[in-house]
């Protein structure tokens, strides 16, 4: 187990059980269950300027710094998101390709030792695309993905064994038994996704809040690593009560420890 913390890693945060998470009908749905696959944004650009992508200052850091256009944190996420969504679908894909090799190497290399993995299969779009989860294979850990399940949003778990198949909204998820929400709980590391995440350990996801409720029941000392392209760690993002900071991120120019916000 000790080959995956780093000697005097920060202390993680307690779970977050008693804070409130969105309600349903107020966390934005970016999803069509009706869609052959998962959500795309329009690669029209990020609606803030470019060159503060994955630099992103903090309000009031001096002149040309980005200044969020409303107080309201869900509205403010919602813009970033549309932003980086964008810029993710118009990166090439020999850079994904790349990107995915090099993050699959530091990801195997940093996670030795693990007994039990929760994971998920990432999208075209997305760092690791075509190399997890199957890369850890090499590390002999239980693997669990996330299945999507057909109405809610609180994710089911599987046990993966290699085979994939679409979901809801055509992602890919394990065939086979199913688990309950309360499985991500066995996990000694979880690998969540991200579109952007912030030095502080705070992740923007797509919206549907699935992450959110999933993580509630993760185990308070577990280790919460995200996944993100170099451009898209930046110095600080808005955040709500209910976002769970994640302790580590890794890039394709590798692994970078968090020290989250209040921890």
């Amino acid at each position: 187990m000790a080959g995956y913390r780093r000697a005097g890693q920060h202390v993680r945060m307690p779970l977050r059980a008693r804070l409130p998470i969105p309600k349903e009908d107020a966390v934005p749905d970016l999803t069509d269950s009706s869609a052959p696959g998962p959500p795309r944004a329009e690669a029209s650009g990020p609606p803030f300027p470019a060159d503060h992508v994955g630099s992103l200052p903090r309000r009031g850091a001096g002149p040309g710094a980005w200044e969020p256009v409303t107080d309201d944190p869900a509205a403010a996420k919602a813009t970033l998101r549309a932003g980086f969504l964008a810029r993710r679908v118009a990166r090439p894909e020999n850079e994904r390709a790349a990107a995915a090799d090099a993050i699959a190497d530091v990801l195997v290399a940093r996670l030795t030792g693990v007994r039990t993995l929760a994971a998920f299969v990432p999208d075209p779009t997305e760092p690791g695309h075509g190399r997890i989860p199957a890369a850890f294979a090499g590390l002999g850990a239980r693997v669990l993905l996330p299945v999507v399940p057909a109405q809610g949003r609180q994710l089911d778990w599987a046990v993966d064994t290699g085979r994939h198949e679409p979901g809801r909204f055509g992602l890919m998820e394990p065939g086979g038994p199913r688990l309950d929400a309360t499985a991500i709980g066995a996990a000694d590391v979880v690998v969540v996704p991200a579109l952007v995440v912030d030095r502080a350990g705070i992740r923007l996801g797509r919206g549907g809040g699935y992450y959110d409720r999933a993580l509630v029941h993760a185990r308070p000392d577990a280790l919460l690593v995200t996944l993100a392209f170099d451009d898209e760690v930046v110095d600080e993002l808005p955040a709500e009560e209910h976002d769970r900071p994640v302790d580590a991120v890794v890039t394709p120019s590798g692994w970078l420890d968090l020290p989250g916000r209040s921890r």
